[in-house]
């Protein structure tokens, strides 16, 4: 099967990802597109090969990738660290890097986030990628960037959209962005689990997460459940995202709990929940 390819595109997108590989979408070449605010997402599917692509101010979102998935990440330049929801044990993928994390002014070191986050990037660097002219939206990098050594190639900047000279003077131009001052609404969010009820929970704020474990909203997942406790009697599980409480909507870990203390001991609750993406309900006797 022939690969679908996504090549020298310029994309901007302000509710998500710039190119959102969504639900298993498999077989892809990505390839040679500056992505303006949102970066790239690869949920679940195979073969997909997102290389030589530059990513202002954001960066990769790796999603529920299979074991054996096959994807490959490499030769980008990006903001960020990489942003994983519902990922497996490390290595991820079939190969990633040769990339570089965008830091102005500094020297190469090695991507040691990365490195972590991945199982891979060994060869991947945190440094100063030196682009001809950011702020006009010129994203090639200079001659002794360190991005060309790690094999990066230079695309042209102005050959995006419509060629022909009637309708370039009428089309319309994204944004520019300023890459220091980016705001990716979709960054990973950084919530400490808290105890609750012999459960170890924390929030679920961000798109990608969201995105993740199928749910439109914020809620609350269930990173560990003790076996004695009464929620695990009550049917709860590992993995399990709590929607709502007695019928009204949960958004927050301290709002679950505040309504929790208001069950007297031998009373009932009904908990709404969502378990691999399909909706139920659960009965939980304090």
């Amino acid at each position: 099967m022939k690969p679908d390819i996504l090549r020298d595109n310029r994309w901007r997108c302000d509710h998500g990802w710039d190119i959102d590989l969504d639900d298993g979408s498999s077989n892809y070449i990505i390839t040679n597109n500056l992505c303006l605010r949102g970066g790239i997402k690869n949920r679940e599917g195979f073969r997909r090969v997102v290389e030589n692509n530059i990513l202002v101010g954001s960066g990769f979102d790796p999603h529920v990738w299979f074991a054996g998935s096959g994807d490959i990440f490499r030769h980008n330049i990006v903001w960020l660290n990489y942003r994983p929801a519902r990922m497996h044990a490390p290595p991820w993928g079939e190969d990633m890097d040769y990339n570089l994390v965008e830091k102005a002014g500094t020297e190469p070191s090695p991507a040691t986030a990365l490195q972590e986050q991945s199982g891979r990037d060994a060869h991947s660097i945190v440094a100063d990628a030196d682009f001809v002219d950011a702020a006009k939206g010129d994203y090639r990098v200079g001659e002794n960037s360190p991005a060309l050594k790690l094999g990066f190639v230079n695309f042209p900047m102005d050959q995006f959209g419509v060629q022909k000279p009637e309708l370039k003077a009428i089309a319309r131009t994204p944004a520019l962005p300023v890459p220091q001052a980016a705001d990716v609404t979709h960054a990973a969010s950084d919530n400490p689990p808290r105890d609750w009820l012999g459960a170890s929970i924390r929030n679920i704020v961000d798109e990608g997460e969201m995105s993740a474990f199928g749910v439109g909203r914020r809620a609350v997942l269930v990173r560990e459940v003790s076996p004695e406790s009464t929620l695990a009697k009550g049917g709860l599980q590992k993995g399990d995202v709590i929607l709502f409480w007695n019928g009204a909507a949960v958004n927050d870990a301290t709002t679950l709990a505040a309504r929790a203390r208001t069950l007297s001991a031998g009373q009932s609750a009904t908990v709404g929940i969502s378990r691999n993406q399909k909706e139920m309900t659960l009965k939980i006797t304090h």
